[in-house]
């Protein structure tokens, strides 16, 4: 029982009800003795007054009628200054000589009016007592000592802490059944999250917690969970694609080498044709090559390992050795390639120029892919909203929207049109988008069919110099 939290959780909750109740308890005790004492010591002060102002107006022959004949029954005592009982009534005051009642008998001797208690209000035949000096002619030559029973006091204390007993074990009763209850209702969420873990844990990316909560701190846990069973079925979905992609794009090149090398073996050939088989297997290599370095660089990234220099980068010299270095191959095609910048500003970034110009060059190389001849492709530089903006937008037969939000995926090709034989294998898209954000920056597509497509780059400036 005590292994569980919601056990622990309800005896807590138990024991601060206790502590709260003794607490309670003792606040009540003290608060009305303080208010039972105040009243009886008023009448104690009253009648002890009245008392030693007779004694001070009568001789002491008569002191002893005077006592006598007093119309109250509270116990008294009469004490000489030199410690002689001279009158007492009742045996209770006898009985009950404590050593705090002598102490206030020899304080009051020099002139000192003190009260003090017997017992406690819940202890049985505890007395009120009040010791007053007696004078006459400005002179102390007796202690007058009267008490008041507690006995009344003594009950009704008795009864309020019975009647309060059974009232705080009903109540500690209650508020335990209560308290479970609530714990158990409380967690009920946390159960459904243990098995919904454990079924993940088992493989089953898909269970979701479907509890609901009104408590934040819950209801944060459980949104936080699903969110992040959720990102583990899409991550472990992509990795599944992924390795699914990367295996079909490493084995078509590897079986076209080992179909070529089995024809090359299958009888003596012309140095020229082992030339062109020997050609032909070095593209591929090129080709798997490329594919594993695109895969490695974009392992890094995912691992958090991908790093660029953090160089002063003039970005406008970039774009235009891009533009000059494409230019010769695309007007090869007869392909327009344009630049629209501002020549007279010098912009420059955080970041690494290699790394930058292998995007422009990726973007560029897409655009020349699936343009035709007399086509216009448009290289793009301007500053919008204190950030930097690179265009590369192209005149080719464009996207359907569906395909936009996926075209950063690896191994993603959104339609015949963009397919390997074009070239490519499906990763440069995906390096760009992740160079990119390396670089604190941001890139998406804008298409339409029949139309075209533009590339949005957009990178944080470090300075402009005109």
């Amino acid at each position: 029982m005590f292994q569980t939290f919601r056990a622990r959780l309800a005896i807590l909750y138990i024991a601060i009800h206790c502590i709260v109740l003794g607490l309670s308890g003792f606040l009540i005790y003290e608060v009305l003795s303080r208010q039972i004492y105040d009243a009886i010591d008023t009448e104690l002060t009253v009648k002890s007054a009245e008392i030693t102002k007779k004694l001070k107006q009568t001789p002491f022959r008569n002191w002893m009628q005077l006592l006598q004949n007093r119309p109250n029954s509270s116990e008294m005592q009469l004490i000489g200054s030199n410690g002689i009982l001279l009158y007492s009534t009742g045996e209770r005051l006898s009985t009950q000589m404590s050593k705090e009642l002598r102490q206030a008998l020899h304080r009051s001797i020099a002139g000192q009016t003190l009260f003090i208690t017997t017992g406690t209000l819940l202890a049985e035949n505890s007395l009120r007592v009040v010791t007053t000096p007696t004078y006459r002619e400005d002179r102390i030559v007796a202690v007058l000592v009267m008490a008041h029973e507690m006995g009344e006091a003594h009950a009704f204390f008795q009864l309020l802490y019975i009647v309060g007993g059974i009232l705080g074990f009903i109540s500690i009763l209650i508020s335990s059944f209560a308290g479970y209850i609530l714990a158990q209702r409380a967690l009920k969420p946390i159960q459904e999250v243990t098995i919904v873990a454990r079924k993940v844990a088992e493989g089953d990316l898909k269970k979701r917690i479907t509890s609901f909560s009104k408590d934040k701190e819950i209801s944060e846990l459980i949104s936080s969970l699903n969110k992040m069973f959720s990102d583990l079925d899409a991550s472990f979905s992509a990795q599944q694609r992924f390795t699914a992609d990367a295996s079909h794009e490493l084995r078509i090149p590897l079986t076209i080498m080992r179909g070529e090398a089995e024809v090359a073996l299958k009888k003596h050939r012309e140095e020229e044709e082992y030339r062109d088989i020997l050609s032909q297997q070095l593209n591929m290599v090129e080709r798997m090559r490329s594919i594993v370095n695109g895969l490695l660089l974009l392992a890094k990234a995912d691992s958090g390992q991908l790093h660029m220099a953090e160089d002063d980068v003039d970005i406008g010299l970039c774009v235009q050795e891009a533009f000059q270095s494409n230019l010769m191959m695309f007007s090869g095609d007869d392909i327009h390639l344009d630049l629209d910048m501002d020549e007279d500003a010098e912009i420059y970034i955080c970041g690494d120029a290699e790394q930058l110009q292998g995007v422009l060059f990726n973007l560029l190389s897409n655009a020349f892919k699936y343009s035709d001849p007399s086509d216009h492709v448009t290289l793009s530089m301007k500053v919008k909203e204190q950030r930097l903006w690179i265009g590369i937008r192209d005149q080719g037969p464009g996207m359907e929207q569906q395909h936009l939000q996926h075209l950063f995926d690896r191994f993603y090709r959104a339609d015949k049109s963009r397919d390997r034989n074009k070239g490519g294998a499906g990763l440069g898209l995906a390096i760009c988008k992740q160079v990119i954000e390396v670089h604190h920056g941001s890139i998406d597509v804008e298409s339409e069919v029949d139309v075209g497509t533009c590339f949005n780059i957009y990178l944080p400036i470090l300075r402009v110099m005109s």
